[in-house]
């Protein structure tokens, strides 16, 4: 592994690249799209994992964090979606630069995964793979608001105490706060209604099904020339209020994009 910051001076991403080791070196590298907020704390070690499974199996990688969060510069009250939509094709330029490849497949978990969606042309992605997407940002937001007010009623016993509204900043859900632009852009990000180009080669991997996940792949499955669906029985509870600081220990699902990949 190797760390370091690039893109723009004045606000640097953070990012860690794995090299591929072995004989088998692909012939395209792959790119890592976080999820925010708690979630991106949750997963943070099972993406390491799979940065590593992949680059054992012969990929050029690299993860790195969206500007404002991690270990990259910014406030995250300044940023919006299209902030990030724009750090991705940073990213993605600088994978091409340093890996010397110029087929770039993009790997986004929850909103990593809508992410790679909304940044697939601008970043020049071929392949996409979505792990348990954010399908509706307004459904995205909702979930965070409720799962805030758990909060504050101990729910989850993180507290002596409840905690009342007065005690958190405005707009700010579970640690983190946000602008209204930010609030506005998730609110109007949605996977159903976004045009994508039948020919981005997509695979879904989802550690659970309901109404949109089914409408999603309807959708891609009738507009995109390659599509393929993965569920699997793994890890994820993304709105159980008991799992929110839990880390994400996967197996099946990682292996199986690792597998999938080839």
């Amino acid at each position: 592994m190797h760390a370091f910051f690039f893109g723009n001076v004045d606000s640097p991403l953070y990012g860690v690249s794995h090299s591929p080791t072995g004989n088998d070196f692909k012939n395209s590298a792959i790119l890592i799209l976080n999820p925010q907020g708690h979630e991106y704390i949750r997963s943070h070690k099972a993406l390491r994992q799979l940065a590593d499974a992949l680059s054992s199996a012969g990929y050029f990688v690299l993860r790195f964090d969206y500007q404002a969060t991690g270990d990259s510069r910014g406030e995250l009250p300044d940023v919006t979606l299209d902030s990030w939509n724009e750090n991705i094709k940073i990213a993605a330029d600088e994978l091409r630069s340093i890996s010397g490849q110029k087929n770039i497949t993009a790997v986004g978990l929850r909103l990593g995964a809508s992410l790679a969606v909304l940044s697939n042309e601008m970043a020049g992605f071929k392949n996409v793979i979505l792990w348990d997407p954010v399908i509706s940002g307004e459904n995205y937001i909702d979930n965070l608001e409720n799962l805030q007010s758990q909060l504050l009623a101990n729910k989850n016993s993180w507290f002596n105490k409840p905690l009342s509204a007065s005690e958190i900043s405005e707009n700010e859900l579970l640690g983190y706060q946000y602008s209204e632009a930010f609030i506005s852009s998730m609110k109007k990000m949605n996977l159903l209604a976004q045009n994508i180009p039948a020919k981005l080669r997509v695979k879904h991997f989802s550690t659970f099904s309901n109404d949109d996940v089914i409408r999603l792949n309807d959708k891609l499955e009738n507009e995109l020339r390659k599509f393929s669906y993965y569920e699997i029985d793994d890890m994820g509870n993304w709105d159980d209020i008991m799992k929110i600081d839990s880390a994400l220990l996967v197996h099946k699902i990682t292996n199986k994009i690792v597998e999938e990949l080839g």
